[in-house]
């Protein structure tokens, strides 16, 4: 059973692509470090923060997304951080420092998170019995593949053009799944709620406490 979201190929597509963006962003610059390292004049682990900064922008940025999500629907959520993804990668790839482009993975990731959100929202909204457990199927298999591929693909963008060019991609990637999102999905939300702080502390309280999770 759907609601307005199918199970062909393009919607899955376009959850898988939403949901592994973030992976996508995090593990396609991990070749650059040593050269960003250089250019910055910085230790090798000052330049690694900005691959840690990321992946913990990436993880609380989705606890902060979620109420929201709830309050406001999939597909704003969707599109918000798309465009926060966007921005966060325009100024990571001009960052004329290594302070700013700790800032500018930060924006980037926080989007990122956004658009993880409103993917794993959404397919659960959509989906239910086999078709849900199929869905969340292919957006395993290419959050398994994305890690993968993506530093072989930056590395030999590194050496062909440059660091900075190596953000290209995401920015590529990212207006392909904005397009998508615009055209394709649509609000999967049956009922918006209330946001409520307190609500959203006591639920994550409670599910930290949960055996199980």
């Amino acid at each position: 059973m759907s609601r307005q979201l199918d199970g062909n190929l393009g919607s899955v597509v376009l959850l898988a692509s939403l949901a592994a963006i973030g992976q996508f962003s995090s593990n396609i610059y991990t070749p650059s470090l040593p050269f960003i390292a250089a250019e910055f004049a910085v230790s090798p682990g000052a330049a690694q923060f900005t691959y840690t900064v990321f992946l913990a922008t990436l993880g609380v940025g989705q606890l902060l997304v979620g109420p929201l999500a709830d309050a406001v629907g999939r597909r704003p959520i969707a599109l918000w951080g798309l465009a926060v993804f966007l921005l966060g990668t325009v100024l990571a790839a001009a960052a004329p420092s290594l302070g700013l482009l700790n800032g500018a993975r930060v924006i980037q990731a926080a989007g990122a998170a956004a658009a993880l959100v409103a993917s794993r929202a959404a397919t659960r909204d959509a989906f239910d019995g086999p078709e849900l457990v199929k869905v969340f199927a292919a957006i395993t298999i290419a959050f398994a593949l994305v890690p993968a591929l993506t530093p072989l693909l930056g590395g030999v963008v590194e050496w062909l053009a440059g660091w900075r060019a190596v953000f290209g991609l995401p920015l590529i990637v990212g207006l392909l799944v904005t397009a998508h999102t615009l055209s394709r999905l649509p609000e999967t939300l049956p009922q918006r709620k209330a946001l409520s702080i307190q609500g959203a502390a006591q639920a994550y309280v409670a599910v930290f406490k949960a055996p199980s999770f």
